[in-house]
């Protein structure tokens, strides 16, 4: 129950350009939601076009070379990119266990997580594109962000295409819905700032909190209803 109540308080709401919360009565469209969860609080279509609203839940980051201080330092003998690592053993192009050959991309630079690298946080375009085509609809979209790493860069035409904005830091899907239809109202407050760009990331200091330039999103943002 603690649990729930703190995902539940970890929920923060950005933006509403007043279609949250969303009303039981409604067809919404959803991406990225437990289609079965979500029926416990509205009636789900398949298609954009029938919505009422459409909800949509992704990550900030398509691809991380490892896990993070949380999820630790890739294993060696394992490559930077899983999806390489699965397609090369389908192909049987393994290699023993403990052994010096690596595929090429397997350098010592990124078995190093603490290698100095050129970092880009914003937001995939590739997903970005498809929230933007969903928008397309007419329906109003609020998309729920989940950080995959410490901070993000979010689109900066973000707020004329989607209607609400949300922060989610892994909640489960009910906790989230519980937010969208106001059985809980939203009382998180952002934790970092939301850079504008990744220039004014780069100019950052990188020792100095809240110094980002014309951020997106303050460090303590954050709405209720």
């Amino acid at each position: 129950k603690l649990g729930y109540q703190a995902q539940l308080e970890s929920i923060v709401l950005l933006t509403n350009d007043g279609v949250l919360p969303a009303n039981e009565n409604m067809k919404i469209y959803i991406d990225g939601i437990d289609k079965e969860v979500a029926a416990k609080y509205a009636t789900v279509v398949d298609n954009p076009q029938q919505a009422d609203l459409i909800l949509v839940r992704t990550t900030t980051q398509e691809e991380r070379s490892f896990g993070g201080f949380g999820g630790g330092a890739p294993v060696q003998g394992e490559a930077k990119d899983n999806r390489t690592n699965r397609s090369a053993a389908r192909e049987g192009n393994r290699y023993p266990q403990g052994s010096q050959q690596r595929p090429p991309q397997q350098t010592a630079a990124n078995l190093n997580p603490f290698e100095a690298r050129e970092v880009d946080i914003s937001f995939p375009a590739i997903k970005w594109d498809k929230i933007k085509t969903l928008a397309k609809s007419g329906k109003p979209v609020v998309v729920a962000f989940n950080p995959t790493g410490s901070s993000c860069v979010l689109p900066a035409d973000l707020k004329q295409v989607v209607k609400g904005t949300i922060m989610i830091f892994d909640p489960l899907d009910n906790a989230l819905l519980d937010v969208v239809f106001g059985k809980f109202n939203p009382v998180g407050k952002l934790p970092f700032e939301i850079p504008s760009s990744m220039d004014a990331v780069k100019k950052q200091l990188e020792d100095v909190p809240f110094d980002s330039e014309n951020p997106a999103f303050k460090f303590g943002d954050g709405l209720s209803y």
